[in-house]
């Protein structure tokens, strides 16, 4: 997903947000890709109302959180100097956001503009529609000591990236080991002045049989997921439209199959009744030639008078 995000007046369009993606690793992103130096902060806007952003912060979950405000929910990015003050002051908040749930944001705003300095009671800087906002913890960076100009250039985005994932991962594994180990925290003294001995056993037990489930269930899902990635549902629809084709084929084929063998048939049966013409033909002209030989030995064995022929041949 895209996020927009204005720097210096210009709309910047960042790629690859997700659920996860944070506001340290966005800031790190732009200022690598605009050659930029310093410490930066990301600012929420809604309409009038600005929102100083903590670097754990993810954008994708707060526009989540807007509903159907997040349309009008921008994002701006702010350097920052080395009192912790942003250099590009913003706008004073001139009405409350209408969603119900942004109240708990409304109190951290207003504890932010109470708690800055040199502010007169008369609100001269709410008139003149400028205010800065409070501080955050920021990262530690590695060359914070050193003067602005003299910082060593940021570290390679891919590099950084693979470290925080290798972080991030143990995180993961951290927490999963304190969810397994929480029920290990329970001080035995405090039980031992609440529970008799019998019921801290049972206690034990049950707890020792719910670690054991959990590990159970932690197995399953480590089974489960390769299989749940796979994709089985789909794979069996395309083997079962696969399976349906080749179902298909193979009555076509079949069908060629049957049809050949009548054509074949058929042709035999031609070739007999041909084969039985010609047999027939043949006798008919052996008749003919036998009923030919016999009239000329019938002509040479007639009477003088009646033949002319052997007359002839005598004289």
């Amino acid at each position: 997903m895209e996020l927009k995000i204005n720097i210096d007046g210009l709309e910047r369009s960042v790629s690859g947000v997700t659920e996860n993606t944070t506001c340290s690793q966005i800031i790190y992103a732009l200022a690598h890709a605009t050659s930029q130096r310093g410490r930066f902060v990301m600012i929420e806007k809604y309409r009038n109302v600005e929102r100083r952003l903590a670097p754990n912060d993810r954008p994708l979950e707060t526009l989540r959180k807007w509903r159907e405000h997040s349309a009008n929910v921008t994002f701006q990015m702010l350097r920052v100097d080395q009192n912790d003050e942003i250099c590009q002051q913003v706008e004073e908040p001139l009405e409350p956001p209408k969603p119900s749930f942004h109240s708990a944001k409304q109190s951290s705003a207003s504890s932010m503009t109470t708690s800055l300095p040199g502010r007169s009671a008369s609100g001269q800087q709410l008139e003149n529609g400028q205010r800065s906002t409070s501080s955050l913890p920021t990262f530690a960076l590695a060359g914070a000591t050193l003067g602005r100009n003299r910082r060593p250039p940021p570290p390679d985005y891919t590099a950084f990236m693979e470290r925080k994932n290798i972080m991030m991962s143990a995180t993961v594994v951290n927490r999963e080991k304190e969810s397994l180990d929480d029920f290990q925290r329970t001080d035995i003294k405090t039980l031992s002045e609440t529970m008799t001995p019998q019921e801290i056993v049972e206690y034990q037990g049950h707890e020792e049989e719910l670690r054991q489930l959990l590990k159970q269930q932690k197995n399953l899902r480590a089974i489960l997921k390769p299989m749940i990635a796979a994709n089985w549902p789909q794979q069996y629809q395309l083997e079962l439209k696969r399976s349906h084709k080749l179902k298909a084929s193979l009555a076509a084929t079949k069908e060629a199959i049957h049809k050949t063998k009548d054509d074949l048939k058929r042709v035999e049966a031609t070739e007999k009744d041909l084969l039985m013409k010609i047999a027939m033909l043949k006798k008919d002209e052996n008749g003919d030639e036998n009923s030919e030989v016999l009239e000329t030995s019938l002509d040479l064995g007639c009477p003088s008078t009646r033949c002319t022929t052997p007359q002839a041949l005598t004289a």
